[in-house]
């Protein structure tokens, strides 16, 4: 009767492996080049806690972050990883809904929100595994315009200072708080303590300079948001030449 063959600690298997991956094996794993690293995670466009008006849209998209390897080269032989953003593509159905839906609607489907009722409302992305993103909308009452007051009669004399107010009303003169606008001053190099040349703030946003030498000089103001309506600006002249 022959005898079971069994392998015992003094046999040596060999084994033979084609050229490439004996190399990589004889390399070891750590002078692998690095794969691709996986989604960073998700974030929604428009960013942050937009505003828009009574009766407005606003279009909502998943935009996937993936940091990505790129291969050494001659030119840049350390490689790098680079960092982009393309449009979502789940693997579960995406769905968009709002937390309160008598403030703005929102499509299910495509994620375009429409305004209601002045308040706020979350509106949520989410898939079979969750909710992926969320945004805080603020509905606001429709701005019929932007006022620029001062505190002091224009335009200033040198080493005078005043305090600006910005101020947003409605069609029946109600101030409305809470509406995104942009500052802007012609000539910066005329005013002290003031804001930089353009910055964003909310109504009612208030605005302290002092007037270092004469020129020609406008404080100005816009809103900040997209929204169906036109844009509604006011001017005041601080200096003149």
């Amino acid at each position: 009767m022959k005898r079971p063959f069994l392998f015992s600690h003094t046999r040596v298997l060999r084994v033979v492996l084609p050229v490439g991956a004996a190399i990589l094996l004889a390399c070891g794993a750590s002078e692998l080049p690095p794969k691709a690293a996986p989604a960073v995670g998700y974030m929604l466009s428009p960013s942050g806690s937009p505003a828009i008006e009574v009766g407005d849209t606003i279009g909502y998209r998943l935009i996937t972050i993936t940091d990505s390897y790129k291969a050494p080269t001659p030119t840049e032989p350390g490689g790098e990883t680079v960092r982009s953003a393309s449009p979502a593509s789940s693997v579960f159905a995406t769905l968009w809904s709002s937390s309160d839906p008598s403030v703005a609607s929102v499509d299910a489907t495509t994620g375009l929100v429409r305004a209601i009722k002045p308040g706020q409302t979350i509106i949520t992305i989410s898939d079979a595994t969750g909710p992926l993103r969320t945004s805080t909308l603020t509905v606001i009452p429709v701005v019929a315009t932007i006022r620029i007051t001062a505190n002091t009669a224009m335009p200033l004399a040198v080493g005078q200072s005043a305090v600006l107010t910005f101020t947003a009303y409605d069609a029946n003169g109600v101030s409305v708080p809470g509406v995104p606008i942009i500052r802007r001053i012609s000539n910066p190099a005329l005013v002290v303590d003031g804001a930089p040349f353009a910055s964003i703030a909310s109504t009612p946003a208030f605005l302290a300079v002092t007037l270092a030498a004469r020129g020609d000089g406008v404080f100005s103001v816009s809103r900040s948001y997209v929204h169906a309506s036109p844009v509604v600006t006011d001017s005041l002249r601080f200096s003149s030449p």
